[in-house]
């Protein structure tokens, strides 16, 4: 078992062979070369540390990647607990919440941007970590901070270009969001959503 010092030691209470472990036959999830080739390469340069979910008969419901991967890389021996609930629905519904659950997180790419430039100033292998080159060369030369304004530069159509942190983005963002769904415009320019939001206010006063 040659592969433990690659598993969390946390979780080695909970060690079965990977020779008895199935893999999901109705799996929801597939997973193309590129996923699990970065999962072979969190495996094998952090080890395992979280463990997968087991349904009836030892069946994969949670992990199921994890499990390919481990075969790949000839390992004996995985972290996984059961699920705790006999129900076959019960079970059904976990592996698609969990799958799903997954898939509705976002990327915040200046933040994602700033971790993957320290790994790579760090000489750390980013291109193991799941991103393909032309994905990752636009976030490793993104510049999230804009440049200092001159105040006095002159601008086309004297229009002069606002700096705005992130949160106030993001506040913007979701004020004409609630306008367009308000006017019933999904495709009102958001220079004409911004006006129409600084009109409506000023007219309050």
């Amino acid at each position: 078992m040659g592969d433990l010092y690659k598993i969390n030691k946390a979780l080695h209470q909970f060690l079965k062979p990977v020779g008895e472990l199935t893999p999901d036959p109705r799996n929801p999830r597939k997973h193309k070369q590129l996923n699990l080739d970065a999962i072979k390469n969190s495996l094998d340069r952090f080890g395992q540390q979280k463990a997968i979910v087991l349904g009836a008969g030892d069946v994969v419901l949670a992990g199921n990647g994890t499990l390919e991967a481990a075969k790949a890389l000839g390992w004996t021996h995985l972290a996984a607990v059961s699920f705790d609930n006999e129900s076959d629905l019960e079970q059904a519904g976990f592996k698609v919440a969990d799958n799903r659950s997954a898939e509705l997180a976002e990327w915040e790419f200046q933040e994602l941007a700033m971790l993957l430039k320290e790994l790579d100033a760090g000489d750390f292998d980013i291109s193991k970590l799941g991103w393909e080159e032309h994905e990752l060369e636009p976030l490793l030369q993104a510049e999230w901070q804009p440049p200092p304004l001159d105040d006095d530069a002159q601008f086309e159509g004297s229009v002069k270009p606002v700096a705005l942190s992130q949160a106030q983005r993001d506040i913007i963002e979701r004020a004409v969001k609630k306008l367009r769904a308000a006017r019933g415009d999904v495709k009102m320019a958001e220079g004409e959503a911004v006006a129409v939001i600084c009109d409506e206010w000023s007219a309050r006063g």
